[in-house]
């Protein structure tokens, strides 16, 4: 009888730990880092918090959406977003964890339109295009209001507006992984691209969630399988994969 108790506990307790899910959100239109693929959900970011949730014993239910709702939605219905960049005003609403992976942010510009740029400052007066909701770090906000934002949530159409001369300078990211998916997707031809030497920004990307008492432990579970899966070079070989 005891073992026929301690087996369907153990059933029991098995099932509970399988039910255990969470919504892992993120935006579905930054290739590689995060994106749609007709019903299946792609990018290292998305791939490496599906690892990072597994190894701290949840189930991810992954939806994807553009950037400004996912983070919305996360306030509003909960879940963890994927693939976040820190700044102040967002560690107001969200709980941040460790360093998931990282990103090269690249401005980028029509060929022949080229101009130095060493900081975010650089960009002061310039017509500028970038996914709408995205902090590009604190020298980014810092400078944001010096130039004209121009914000969409499609790089075909930011490449194609910068091509037009509707924009000064795209932001692409991550890097020129980013700028050869995205010119292929509209049909454009990369080398009617510059990308400027100097990246705007050299990210780490996090996972975030609303802050408040019933997100602290799930966090604490999430960073402690970051350190796990950095350690061991899982989080680093998925990022890796996806530069070729």
């Amino acid at each position: 009888m005891f073992r026929v108790l301690a087996s369907i506990a153990a059933l029991l307790l098995a099932g509970t730990v399988h039910a255990e899910t969470i919504t892992l959100r993120g935006n579905n239109n930054v290739a590689p880092k995060a994106w749609q693929d007709g019903s299946t959900p792609r990018g290292y970011a998305v791939e490496a918090a599906i690892a990072v949730l597994q190894e701290a014993g949840l189930q991810a239910e992954v939806k994807l959406a553009p950037f400004a709702q996912a983070m919305e939605l996360a306030l509003t219905e909960g879940g963890v977003v994927t693939g976040v960049f820190h700044t102040k005003e967002r560690a107001e609403k969200y709980l941040f964890s460790t360093n998931l992976v990282d990103d090269t942010v690249l401005v980028v510009v029509k060929k022949g339109k080229e101009f130095k740029l060493n900081t975010a400052a650089d960009l002061a007066g310039k017509r500028v295009g970038y996914q709408e909701g995205a902090r590009f770090g604190q020298e980014f906000e810092d400078a944001v209001k010096s130039f004209t934002s121009v914000t969409d949530n499609d790089p075909k159409v930011r490449l194609k507006r910068l091509l037009d001369g509707e924009l000064d300078a795209a932001i692409i990211n991550p890097g020129l992984g980013a700028l050869a998916m995205g010119t292929k997707a509209a049909g454009l031809d990369m080398r009617e691209f510059s990308a400027l030497p100097t990246p705007i920004a050299l990210l780490p990307n996090y996972m975030v969630m609303a802050k408040g008492p019933a997100n602290e432990a799930t966090m604490t579970r999430i960073n402690a399988a970051i350190k796990k899966l950095s350690a061991n070079g899982t989080l680093q070989k998925i990022r890796a994969s996806y530069d070729h």
